[in-house]
């Protein structure tokens, strides 16, 4: 016969009571983990605004001015003469007399070498002796073919021995000519490299002329220059062999053709120089003045250089969120110490009391908001006044 306690069922353990309890921790703590998935959802724009909203960077600022500036084009070039002549003989002969010194100022037509002639001249009088009997003969010979006492054929026969005569004497002349070597053109003979008794031979030099009361030198610039060239432009020039001497002329052509490697215009400068003191082959530091145009004028530190790109930052309209800054690309168009002339690139739009920034760049990008430091601020008139102003600068 079994026994049982009626406390021992209601100590023991219900199973299903048993089942239940863990599943019921299991949902508790998924609600838990929906909780502080929905709260970590709910302020993460907060979070994420603040991370990507630095604190506004304190920058320096100055006013985008506009002034009326000449610009100006540098090069370097040679100088050629006006014309550069080297002297050679047409025939060979030895020289008879030499009548220039190196370095004398020649005229046109003035001899300059004589060679030896005595052949010449002694063949030369044969000739002109012959063609006065030719032309007698048919002069004698002409009135009787008229009245028909001699035939026309004898005439025809003189007639032909007059004009051989008279092509020996023009040949003889000729060659009397090549032997006296005269100055082509008014100039400034070279080193004399021919001496008396010497033999010379045809297309060899034996002195050089130039004419150098003007000269030019031909200066490359960039293909970027070709829109503001135009002949008749001022332009200056300075050597090393003259320091302290300015050289004046102007722009006497431009080359039709750019050159193919360097994409480089090539245009001439001329010089007056009756004075002598340009020499072919001097090598000129030359200055070419443009027209004087509006230009926007910033103050150099604005300018930002990247990736071979230059910009600088613009203040744009201030909003909720304070001041905010914006990249904008810009092209230099002249340089000087402490102040540039730019242009905007690629559409975009700068004009005179844009505000831009001066410092603080390293910490900008495009959009980032700033706030304004008065003492690092400039003033962009000073700084242009202050420069090295071109000339034609105008307020």
């Amino acid at each position: 016969m079994k026994f049982s306690c009626p406390h021992s069922r209601a100590g023991m353990t219900d199973p299903s009571h048993d089942f239940r309890q863990p599943r019921t921790w299991l949902v508790a703590l998924l609600l838990l983990g929906m909780s502080v998935a929905l709260g970590w959802w709910l302020l993460r724009p907060q979070v994420s605004q603040q991370a990507a909203s630095p604190a506004p960077a304190p920058v320096g600022v100055a006013s985008v001015i506009e002034r009326a500036i000449s610009d100006r084009l540098e090069g370097m070039g040679s100088i050629q003469a006006r014309d550069a002549l080297s002297l050679a003989s047409l025939v060979t002969e030895r020289v008879d007399e030499v009548l220039f010194e190196s370095g004398d100022r020649v005229s046109k037509g003035e001899l300059l070498i004589a060679l030896d002639d005595r052949t010449e001249h002694f063949e030369l009088r044969a000739a002109r002796v012959a063609l006065e009997e030719a032309e007698r003969e048919y002069d004698r010979i002409e009135p009787l073919v008229r009245r028909g006492s001699v035939a026309s054929q004898r005439l025809d026969e003189l007639r032909t021995r007059r004009e051989t005569a008279r092509v020996d004497v023009a040949r003889l002349e000729q060659a009397l000519d090549d032997r006296a070597i005269r100055a082509p053109v008014d100039g400034v003979m070279g080193l004399r490299d021919v001496s008396p008794g010497q033999l010379v031979t045809p297309g060899e030099q034996l002195a050089t002329l130039d004419r150098i009361d003007r000269v030019h030198a031909d200066v490359p610039l960039p293909e970027k220059t070709l829109s503001r060239l135009a002949t008749g432009m001022s332009v200056t020039a300075t050597s090393v062999a003259w320091p302290d001497t300015t050289f004046t002329g102007h722009i006497s052509a431009i080359r039709t053709r750019l050159e193919a490697g360097t994409r480089s215009l090539m245009a001439r400068a001329r010089f007056d120089n009756a004075e002598g003191r340009l020499r072919p082959g001097m090598l000129l530091h030359i200055a070419i003045e443009t027209p004087a145009e509006r230009q926007l004028i910033v103050p150099e530190s604005a300018l930002v250089g990247e990736n071979l790109q230059t910009s600088l930052y613009r203040l744009a309209a201030a909003d909720d969120d304070g001041i905010r800054v914006e990249r904008l690309p810009v092209t230099v168009r002249q340089r000087r110490p402490g102040w540039a002339a730019v242009s905007a690139e690629n559409g975009g739009i700068l004009k005179p009391g844009d505000r831009i920034v001066v410092s603080g760049q390293r910490q900008l990008g495009d959009g980032r908001r700033v706030t304004l430091d008065e003492d690092a601020g400039s003033d962009t008139a000073a700084l242009f006044e202050a420069g090295d102003e071109p000339i034609g600068a105008h307020p």
